[in-house]
């Protein structure tokens, strides 16, 4: 009873203060201070700022690192450096072949089979508000409910999720965070 009553208590103190975060400024009088995290819902509309590609991601506190739907992923060494040279097709139908460096690979270890390698790439974003660099791995997610996926790296001290809610951010970036 003790514990019910515990977590009706963080909850009832918890969630005004959160309802308040989704309305916080982006910006600050002192440029150095962090701003304070937006509430989000659990899918939110996701810009790659470079490419002008729009699309619906599913924001994912239990993942790690973001992951993007990329077809045609090739890995190729470009002065030295490991690249990797992908396909992206947005919401709307609109591609663009991108060309990034692989910053990483990830082992990826899923049920039932072996782990997996992806390299991982780093591309510029805007999400629920939320302007910033963000690490993808790079995958097949065709048979995904969403194909962008946002993990914990890239919403530490920026998203909170409210996973009852949908589109809660307002889409509009300001200055990287």
């Amino acid at each position: 009873m003790d514990r019910l009553l515990s977590v009706g208590l963080l909850a009832a103190i918890a969630l005004p203060l959160m309802a308040g975060l989704s309305h916080a400024q982006r910006s600050s009088d002192d440029p150095g201070a962090a701003a304070a995290p937006i509430v989000a819902g659990y899918l939110e509309r996701m810009t790659l700022t470079k490419h002008r590609l729009t699309f619906e991601a599913k924001l994912d506190s239990g993942a790690d690192t973001s992951s993007l739907n990329a077809e045609g992923i090739e890995q190729t060494r470009k002065s030295g450096r490991a690249m990797a040279r992908f396909t992206l097709v947005d919401d709307t139908g609109r591609r663009a072949v991108v060309e990034a460096p692989v910053v990483r690979t990830a082992r990826i270890r899923r049920a039932g089979t072996g782990p997996v390698e992806r390299p991982v790439v780093v591309l510029d974003v805007c999400i629920a508000g939320v302007s910033g660099k963000a690490e993808f791995t790079l995958t097949d997610r065709s048979g995904m409910s969403a194909q962008v996926l946002i993990g914990r790296r890239f919403m530490a001290r920026r998203i909170l999720i409210d996973p009852s809610r949908r589109h809660l951010g307002s889409g509009r970036c300001g200055r990287p965070n």
